[in-house]
């Protein structure tokens, strides 16, 4: 059903080191066999800014995205090279139609005191307000649609946050058409905002 889609977004939390054993909570890894599984049902891009990118080290953030790559689907919110200030943003054309795709996690468990600061900005995607705006401002110039996908919320909380909705707004006004939260493991109401009166 997926694969009759234009394009179908996921949420991968977790990461693919082959230098790690097999685990779950608190520290997810799974093989690498997973993301043709993932592929062959159909999804397009996978969003891998989220709390357990770090579960295996910044080297398993970097074999996650590269185990996506190698199956064809494209992965957002983690950096290698070039890094996050240098890197094009992720614009995905489909029919025609130019989407970017930006996604960013409130926050990485702790495991982010294990890098330096320099090593965060440049190879994680959180909620910096700061980066995100003008991120999404570039998007909006340089995509037809921009979808963004933020990693933030109170797991299974029934309703968003006022912090949730009030940074949502923010995005929408930086020029975010589409947001699709995750973190909460819970469907949260949906809102529809007009904006320049549409």
């Amino acid at each position: 059903m997926l694969k009759q889609a234009d394009l179908v977004l996921g949420d991968f939390e977790g990461t693919i080191n082959p230098d790690y054993p097999l685990s779950g909570y608190p520290l997810f890894n799974a093989p690498q066999s997973v993301t043709a599984v993932i592929s062959d049902a159909g999804y397009d891009v996978m969003d891998l800014a989220h709390n357990h990118i770090l579960d295996s080290g910044l080297e398993g953030a970097f074999t996650t995205a590269d185990a996506f790559k190698e199956v064809g689907i494209d992965p957002v919110g983690v950096y290698e090279n070039p890094v996050r200030d240098k890197a094009p943003l992720f614009i995905k054309n489909v029919n025609g139609i130019k989407v970017a795709i930006l996604s960013y996690a409130y926050g990485f468990n702790g495991l982010e005191s294990n890098l330096t600061e320099k090593e965060i900005a440049n190879h994680l995607s959180n909620l910096d307000e700061k980066r995100m705006k003008v991120e999404i401002e570039r998007a909006e110039k340089e995509a037809d649609v921009t979808v963004i996908m933020p990693q933030m919320g109170v797991e299974y909380r029934l309703e968003p946050t006022d912090e949730q909705v009030k940074l949502y707004h923010k995005m929408i006004d930086w020029g975010a058409d589409i947001i699709f939260g995750g973190h909460p493991h819970v469907v949260e109401p949906s809102e529809v905002v007009k904006k320049d009166g549409q």
